[in-house]
């Protein structure tokens, strides 16, 4: 049985942390995110390894769904949270951080 806890921090340690991810809440929230439960119940000792994760098969031609390896999500995030800082407060942020507009023009009111 895989100790997910100590999985977990290794992923922080030695993936997230070694490749550009440097934002501590990233980094906090990784630690304490279960992957594993968001894995089906037979790739879950897979939880926290450097790869794509097939999570949900492909169904009557719908594609199949993916968990993001760790480090691909954590600069992904990270990415995102500086290009919405550019934008200024008028894009309000924490309502809108993954809506495609969040850093769109917009009139001033």
């Amino acid at each position: 049985m895989i100790d997910f806890e100590r999985a977990r921090a290794t992923m922080v340690r030695s993936q997230l942390r070694t490749d550009k991810v440097t934002d501590r809440r990233i980094l906090s929230a990784f630690a304490a995110l279960p992957r594993e439960r968001f894995v089906p119940e037979a790739k879950r000792e897979l939880a926290y390894s450097d790869a794509s994760l097939e999570v949900w098969p492909s169904i009557d031609g719908a594609p199949a769904r993916f968990l993001l390896p760790p480090v691909v999500l954590g600069r992904l995030i990270q990415l995102a949270a500086v290009e919405a800082e550019r934008c200024g407060a008028r894009c309000r942020l924490r309502h809108r951080l993954f809506d495609r507009r969040a850093c769109a023009p917009r009139p001033y009111r």
